[in-house]
């Protein structure tokens, strides 16, 4: 059966996270390095803390204290999961509706440009067809960039579940 604490600190994960994401895309923060390439990054990183919340407060309330690692692995999997499900559906719906706009206006933007120039190994004169091609890059489709996310999304989530919940189990 599913832990309802648990389920409600995932709960909690996924409308911040998803806050976030919101306040960044319809705040044209995105269009800036740190936004465009960072805002992810941040969201699945949040989720450790909920992690440890989640854990200390099953083991706290149901456990008396004591937890098992696989009854902390559970718990931190639980928001695991949930967080990935909705986070997931998030990702595709945004990719869908914002993601070739979001594309032509940061590496049209000068934030990009600048990037460029900083690399002195790319010449002046290929900064256009640069342009173009991470443009053309960005219009795969909606559920291509989903699963890159949900692959670096299970890749971070479960290593630092199954570190929360070693780190927190009590015998």
């Amino acid at each position: 059966m599913i832990n309802k604490k648990a389920l409600i600190i995932a709960a909690i994960y996924c409308v911040l996270t998803i806050s976030f994401r919101l306040y960044m895309l319809l705040g044209n923060h995105y269009i800036t390095r740190f936004g465009f390439y960072y805002t992810y990054v941040l969201t699945v990183l949040a989720i450790i803390p909920f992690y440890i919340i989640a854990i200390i407060w099953v083991r706290r309330k149901d456990y008396n204290g004591i937890i098992r690692g696989k009854d902390a692995m559970k718990t931190a999997l639980i928001v695991f999961s949930i967080g990935l499900i909705v986070s997931a559906i998030y990702n595709y719906v945004e990719f869908k509706i914002y993601g070739s706009q979001l594309a032509q206006t940061y590496y049209n933007s000068e934030d990009f440009l600048n990037f460029l120039k900083s690399k002195k190994e790319v010449p002046p004169a290929d900064y256009s067809k640069i342009i173009s091609e991470q443009i053309a890059l960005a219009s795969i489709s909606a559920f291509k960039a989903t699963t890159a996310k949900v692959f670096s999304f299970c890749l971070l989530g479960i290593s630092s579940a199954f570190f929360c919940a070693f780190a927190l189990k009590k015998p």
